[in-house]
């Protein structure tokens, strides 16, 4: 992803590529958006103040000279830290400190992390590695390695925490919700179970008690009540959407077999129609309690309304056009929704919302919005967005005969590492 907001979606995003963070200054503005913008770079750099270290240094002497890239960043409640993690294996920690922003420490990694984010304290970083680890580091004690607190048999694709820091959420390739308690997180407080394909979103959000969303890979939005013994009380299944099937020219076979093309070359457990509606991202705005769906394949947002009533329904409102997949969305704090989309060339796009059509439009002019035309400037150099689109090898396959070593294989490695 491309745009970074922090766990209670306040403040301007901070905005990623390759190596470097667009952070506005000030982060906190009264109107959500800022003139004024500073530039990070997340540079390969630990020092050699212990062993450790200076092994790590060595196997990575090569680094300076390869393109970094930012996989993950996030930015804390209070304003005043950002942290990223990079392709060379590496967490940053900046801190706010005199209109300029301050390394504290750059510490290794074991492994390429997946997501990264701050407590709503602000005094620990949580990050999930790709060998499906969960790990905690101190802000204050900035030197110190992370301390292991949970683990999946499984790639974990997000993780979220609750607004009150007592539990984290964690999500995973083989479709599974786990909801720990923090920071003891051996205390396993629920699963949320549903999923037939990997999820790839989660979030905790506020309505009259806390719930969990998710997105998943098998085309569905869920909502979760997740100290009710994880409790699913509304899903949406994307692909019954006529009017999303519509609009994506997906309402017969043939129609489905020529958009998918060579995306999927493998025989999967779910359809294809499913698989043309699997959900990259959710977005949520809790000022006007609207989810924001990106898909992989289609050149679309879906927008849901959340309606606060006895059942907390998810009711579609409408789709916004683009030219290709998104990149990347973001809610901004003023409730205007910010796209990022890649085709030959990346556009920033922005839309305002109606409150009283209850429907998004979009702004034509980039120059009356000054927050849009600086990230614009930003991508200008769009090669340099990190876009992960790998995402078929996530799902579930149907294994012929001849495969069936190949599919033990798997098996073992999960059973390894529960040993």
């Amino acid at each position: 992803m491309a745009f970074f907001v922090n766990n209670k979606n306040v403040g301007c995003p901070i905005f990623v590529k390759s190596d470097e963070i667009l952070v506005p200054n000030p982060i906190f503005s009264e109107n959500g958006s800022s003139s004024v913008f500073d530039k990070i770079k997340c540079e390969f750099r630990v020092e050699e103040t212990s062993a450790e270290k200076a092994k790590f240094n060595l196997k990575n002497k090569d680094s300076k000279l390869k393109q970094n890239s930012i996989t993950s960043a996030s930015l804390s409640n209070c304003g005043k830290y950002i942290c990223a993690c990079d392709s060379n294996n590496c967490l940053h920690l900046w801190e706010h400190e005199e209109s300029n922003w301050k390394i504290l420490s750059v510490r290794p990694l074991t492994r390429k992390c997946q997501k990264a984010i701050f407590t709503n304290s602000s005094a620990n970083i949580i990050l999930c590695d790709r060998g499906g680890d969960v790990f905690d580091y101190s802000v204050s004690k900035c030197e110190e390695s992370g301390n292991l607190i949970l683990g999946h048999i499984s790639l974990i694709l997000d993780i979220s925490i609750s607004n009150d820091d007592k539990y984290l959420a964690t999500c995973d390739r083989d479709g599974k919700i786990r909801i720990s308690c923090y920071p003891n997180s051996y205390n396993i407080l629920s699963y949320c179970l549903g999923h037939q394909e990997f999820v790839s979103s989660i979030q905790f959000i506020q309505l009259a008690e806390e719930i969990l969303l998710s997105g998943s890979g098998d085309g569905s939005i869920r909502l979760w009540k997740y100290k009710n013994n994880g409790l699913q009380f509304k899903c949406v299944s994307l692909q019954e959407n006529d009017i999303l099937c519509k609009a994506c020219n997906v309402q017969n076979e043939a129609e489905i077999k020529v958009k998918l093309n060579h995306e999927v070359s493998e025989k999967l457990v779910l359809s294809d129609k499913q698989v043309l509606f699997s959900v990259r991202c959710v977005k949520y705005s809790q000022e006007h309690q609207l989810l924001a769906v990106i898909f992989h394949l289609q050149p679309i947002i879906a927008i849901y309304k959340i309606l606060n009533d006895s059942d907390d329904s998810l009711n579609f409102q409408q789709f916004i056009s683009l030219d290709a997949p998104p990149v990347d969305a973001v809610f901004m704090n003023n409730g205007q929704l910010l796209i990022l989309i890649k085709s030959t060339s990346v556009s920033v796009k922005c839309f305002d919302y109606e409150v009283e059509n209850q429907k998004f439009i979009p702004i034509a002019d980039n120059d009356s919005v000054a927050v849009l035309k600086a990230v614009q400037d930003f991508y200008n150099d769009f090669e340099n967005i990190h876009f992960q689109d790998d995402f078929v090898s996530l799902f579930k396959r149907v294994y012929e005969n001849n495969n069936e070593d190949e599919d033990c294989n798997d098996v073992q490695k999960k059973k390894n590492k529960t040993e």
